[in-house]
């Protein structure tokens, strides 16, 4: 799938017509590569990212569709996909996949985080809070996941965020997000030991990622 997009990604307009032919020939190589594995869901999923980079919309969402289709339990084609929808504009269908993928694979922590993203997006705070706490509830040794819940609900309920938060510090004492979310937060509720504590650690974070 790396391959994929960064071969569909090469800039073409930058290129004299001579190179252009040749790109355009490693191209045509790299699809007929591709295709003759097509019965994989793996491979419709790097035809689906091939053709987005090409700018190639239809036949990404065919592929995306097929790589479904074969594959029902497939995870990454369903987050691909919706995240594709959003980027054409077409929210309303990208909420269906990522339903359509949890009904088929249930209790997945990354369609409830999608979700969540989702609603955020649409401005649906109260649809996006339980479907975001659900995926820190299904995987709580995702940063990430744990850090996207707490800011939802931070604003609200700073003490719950911190919560979160130290929660997720505990095992993952070098992410920087985690760390500054707490800074934030601990400075809201005025725990001045504590924020005084992270800014600490975020520095020291901060010096060691630029060496």
């Amino acid at each position: 799938m790396e391959a994929a997009r960064q071969l569909s990604a090469f800039p073409l307009g930058q290129l004299d017509a001579e190179k252009k032919k040749v790109v355009k020939k490693a191209f045509d190589e790299y699809e007929k590569v591709l295709l003759f594995t097509a019965e994989r869901p793996e491979t419709q999923l790097s035809l689906a990212m091939f053709y987005v980079n090409l700018k190639m919309p239809e036949k990404a969402d065919k592929a995306y569709v097929e790589a479904m289709r074969l594959q029902p339990q497939f995870v990454p084609a369903y987050i691909n996909y919706s995240n594709f929808l959003v980027q054409q504009g077409e929210n309303k269908k990208a909420f269906e996949i990522l339903q359509k993928g949890l009904d088929n694979v249930p209790n997945i922590a990354i369609f409830h985080h999608a979700l969540g993203l989702l609603y955020v997006r649409n401005k649906e705070t109260e649809k996006a809070i339980p479907e975001l706490k659900k995926s820190v509830e299904l995987d709580k040794d995702n940063p990430l996941f744990s850090y996207v819940y707490a800011v939802s609900i931070g604003e609200e309920n700073p003490k719950e965020a911190i919560k979160v938060l130290e929660e997720s510090y505990a095992k993952h004492t070098g992410d920087m997000q985690i760390v500054s979310g707490l800074v934030y937060y601990t400075k809201k509720i005025c725990d001045t030991a504590k924020s005084a504590m992270y800014e600490e650690k975020l520095k020291a974070l901060q010096n060691f990622s630029v060496r």
